[in-house]
């Protein structure tokens, strides 16, 4: 998942720390795989699958 514009604050699988993502920035979640997000502002991400 790559964030296009604001920030994404996510609790990925197997982490307990949740992390802050901004602009240009991007993580990967494994398939069939779940996680939290929550933002405070208006943000725009794009998923992809592979």
């Amino acid at each position: 998942m790559t964030v296009i514009s604001g920030a994404l604050t996510v609790l990925l699988p197997g982490v307990d720390e949740w992390m802050t993502y901004g602009a240009g920035e991007s993580f990967d979640v494994a398939g069939q795989a779940s996680f939290k997000a929550k933002t405070d502002i208006d943000t725009a991400y794009l998923c992809t699958y592979e």
